[in-house]
């Protein structure tokens, strides 16, 4: 504890010396905090490098934005402390589902499929269009560039929603190379029947929440909701259910989870109106996300009978499929079955998507026979899981046929249903038909119609339309009010991939007046633009710049990286991506499904080295795939023995391993390793 205090003194005093005295709030609490979570402590060389990164912009630094910017740090430090601790159970999981874990093969969707099957295959790298040149990059990009970019670069403002009562749009991973749609939070749609609609509320914006939101964003560590609405209630105001529930969705979605669950707290202690299931669902979520899985179980565990119900239900296994928790989730549903709650399409829409996250298609096909005889009526969700299957197999029979059975089934197609027919069409050189399907997304009257636009600016980069682009933007930003960040980020990264770097650049510095900067997702909408493109040198240099600032590069950053790199041929930089993508997962451990490498990123690591018949590395990127949670693949295994063979290297126990992964040898693998003279 001394040592601790002697740090803060020090730092004291570094901030008198720096003209900075009235940050020292801010380092009093962090001694406080660094006593719970030693990790998480700040020391005087923090200070001195944030001051170097606010003067290399060319930006005053005031103590506000000094204190921003060390909290920043200081609770990234937190939450990779936080993942490593939850990492390790999830790990423990993993290794009781990979043992347990069972082949696949191929089988039908529906019974009446003669001939269309699907394979237990993950995503198959995509051959790059066209050819780029390292060198091209290099003489056509200088120096400049960085300066351009520092120069303009605003500091990062503090957030005014709050006291505007304005809601922010949950943070989501940008991937541009499929449609990973998310299944709507049974929350959410909970609330939006409350409260009449979150982003139109029927009494508007209560009052209350502008207050607790100002209070969640100011001060955490000191937070007490508590005392906010019983000051509330003193003044003559009342807090009806309504209320309740706007401020703990709008809390939830603005991740302020803490203040979501003392909130929560403080309306089952003094139960102001009757409690029902949806208030015991809230806390199940909040606990959770604040506390941990094992805490959100004993929780529930807690809950009176009569109101464990499909909701609260629902959102464990919400809970559970975020986390691929697979045993847990299917144990869930199985529990819901016996005691008679009632499986509901949301639940089966869970496990369809936690099984193609995982690359489990016998499952899924499981799943869909059991909605089948349970007579449980699939809805739009479920389809569009089965088209994204088929359109990973490049099947697109299968996919009009699905299609097909959808109609039959009287089940009204979305946004997502037309978006992955129109990509599967253009994989198909089907222009013409992808064309219609992406009209059907643009005119059809959906409810969800940012995310249709969203879909449209992917898919006319896919085509290379750079002018439908601009269009589509603008019909973006006059038919809805705000422009949210993931507006922008999509806008960056289709641009980019058109050829358009220079107005994916302008679009960025608009983000960043817009919304500030400071997010990791920012940098990386800015770097698949480079990355599309081969722009090496503009690539490598945002990278050093995310570090500066600092913002730590994530599993997506790395996903782009190694694309480029393999697209250029850059063994020795894939190589040392790689590594970098293995000291995160070992720090990070895996808390969701976006906390991983994607399963294209790594194979394509292993096409790379097995051409280069690199098989210690081969073997290395091989094991990185059960690491990260994917099934290892007949496709997988013959990319490494192409290693093999190309190194002239005879593999042994190969089948053996291929059967205990549940993966079949093909003709291909029986006549390389009779060549080698291998098993």
């Amino acid at each position: 504890m001394w040592r601790a205090w002697e740090t803060a003194r020090t730092q004291l005093r570094t901030l008198q010396n720096v003209g900075k005295p009235h940050c020292g709030s801010f380092i009093l609490r962090g001694f406080w905090t660094g006593l719970v979570y030693p990790r998480v402590q700040t020391s005087s060389g923090d200070i001195v490098s944030v001051l170097r990164g606010y003067r290399k912009r060319e930006v005053e630094c005031s103590s506000g934005q000094m204190v921003w910017s060390l909290e920043r740090l200081m609770h990234s430090r937190f939450e990779r402390g936080f993942a490593s601790q939850e990492g390790a159970e999830r790990r423990d999981e993993d290794k009781r589902e990979m043992s347990s874990d069972e082949s696949y093969s191929d089988d039908n969707l529906f019974e009446d499929s003669d001939d269309e099957t699907l394979e237990a295959k993950g995503l198959g790298t995509q051959k790059a269009k066209g050819t780029l040149s390292s060198d091209e990059d290099v003489s056509s990009d200088g120096e400049g560039h960085q300066t351009r970019l520092q120069k303009v670069r605003p500091v990062k403002p503090l957030s005014t929603k709050a006291s505007t009562g304005e809601e922010e749009e949950p943070e989501e991973d940008i991937d541009s190379e499929e449609f990973d749609e998310d299944l709507e939070n049974p929350l959410d749609m909970a609330a939006d029947k409350v409260v009449g609609s979150m982003s139109q509320p029927v009494s508007g914006v209560p009052p209350l929440w502008i207050r607790i939101s100002r209070a969640a964003r100011k001060d955490k560590k000191s937070l007490c909701i508590k005392e906010i609405i019983e000051k509330w209630i003193g003044e003559g105001n009342t807090v009806s259910k309504e209320v309740i529930v706007y401020i703990l969705t709008a809390l939830r979605r603005n991740k302020f989870y803490e203040a979501a669950l003392q909130v929560s707290d403080w309306v089952m202690k003094t139960k102001p109106f009757e409690i029902n299931d949806l208030d015991y669902a809230f806390r199940v979520e909040l606990v959770s996300r604040a506390h941990g899985i094992r805490q959100a179980e004993n929780y529930f565990a807690t809950i009176p009978k009569e109101f464990q119900t499909q909701m609260t239900y629902n959102n464990l296994l919400s809970v559970y499929v975020n986390c691929l928790m697979e045993t847990k989730a299917e144990n869930l549903v199985e529990k819901a079955e016996k005691l008679g709650v009632g499986v509901s399409a949301f639940m089966y829409n869970q496990l369809l998507l936690l099984y193609r996250r995982k690359g489990k298609t016998k499952k899924i096909v499981r799943v869909v026979r059991t909605m089948d005889e349970a007579q449980v009526e699939a809805d739009a969700f479920t389809y569009n899981i089965l088209l994204s299957l088929k359109l990973k197999k490049g099947d697109m029979k299968g996919m009009d046929m699905i299609a097909k059975k959808m109609k039959d089934d009287e089940v009204k197609p979305d946004a997502t249903t037309y978006a992955t027919l129109a990509k599967g069409y253009l994989a198909a050189g089907l222009t013409e038909k992808a064309e219609a399907a992406m009209a059907q997304v643009e005119n059809a009257d959906f409810s969800r119609n940012r995310v249709d636009y969203r879909a449209l600016l992917q898919l006319n980069a896919q085509m290379g339309k750079a002018d439908e682009l601009e269009r589509i933007w603008g019909k973006l930003l006059s038919s809805t009010p705000t422009v949210f960040l993931n507006d922008y980020l999509y806008m960056i990264e289709a641009l980019g991939r058109v050829g358009k770097v220079e107005r994916a650049e302008a679009m960025f510095k608009e983000m960043w007046k817009s919304k500030g900067i400071g997010r990791i997702r920012q940098y990386n909408a800015l770097l698949s633009a480079y990355a599309d493109q081969g722009m090496v040198v503009r690539a490598e240099e945002l990278l050093k710049q995310m570090i500066e600032e600092p913002v730590s590069p994530n599993f997506m950053t790395y996903d782009h990286l190694i694309k480029m790199y393999v697209r250029l041929d850059l063994e020795h930089k894939v190589t040392e991506t790689m590594e970098k993508i293995r000291k995160s997962m070992r720090s990070n451990g895996r808390n969701s499904v976006r906390d991983r490498p994607h399963y294209v990123t790594i194979q394509s690591a292993i096409d790379i080295f097995s051409k280069k018949g690199d098989v210690p590395n081969a073997e290395r990127a091989f094991k990185d795939l059960k690491t990260a949670g994917y099934v290892r693949t007949s496709t997988a295994y013959c990319t490494l023995l192409d290693a093999y063979a190309k190194a002239g290297t005879a593999p042994y126990g190969f089948l053996d391993r291929m059967h205990a992964d549940g993966a079949f040898p093909n003709e291909h693998v029986r006549t390389v390793l009779d060549k080698l003279h291998g098993t």
